[in-house]
Parts: structure tokens; C-alpha cells; sequence
């Protein structure tokens, strides 16, 4: 499985600072992963809010492409509102 989502980067004061894409590369299924993006210019600090606007990329043998949004619960456990 390869999914790569379209994401909106918000500041802290509601601004759009960009709209990118996270490309998660290859995901085994039934086995969590972890990713990390690196994002130039923008801190965690300066970060209020994460919209994923949805899969751009979803593909993998026989899978149903309705799992890349509707399996996708994004969330955060710091003071960074994520939507999705």
C-alpha cells in the first residue's frame, strides 16, 4: 500500500503558511508505522493547525481506496489542532 495525503499547514494565527503533500511511502498492512516529515521553515512552535484534505495517492493490490480517508483518524497529543 503507497498513500500519499495532501495536507494545509496553519500558523498560530489561523494563516494558511502552505498547502504540501506527505507522502507516507509504503505501508504493510495490519502493522502500525511511524513517519516523519521534515517541513523547512516552519516550527512546531509556530504550527496551530494540520488539515488533511485528503489522499492524493492511494494504491495497493486489491485495496479499497475508501480506506485512505475513511480508515485515516488523524490526531495529536500537543497543542496543535489536526483535522482531517
Amino acid at each position: 500500500m503507497k498513500v500519499v495525503y495532501e495536507a494545509v499547514l496553519f500558523d498560530k494565527n489561523g494563516q494558511v503558511n502552505r498547502l504540501t503533500l506527505f507522502d507516507f511511502g509504503s505501508l504493510p498492512s495490519q502493522r502500525p508505522r511511524v513517519r516523519q516529515f521534515a517541513v523547512p521553515q516552519m516550527t512546531c512552535e509556530n504550527l496551530g493547525r494540520v488539515l488533511f484534505n485528503g489522499a492524493s495517492t492511494c494504491v495497493g493490490d486489491g485495496l479499497d481506496e475508501t480506506l485512505c480517508d475513511n480508515g485515516f483518524l488523524p490526531s495529536s497529543r500537543i497543542d496543535i489542532e489536526v483535522l482531517g
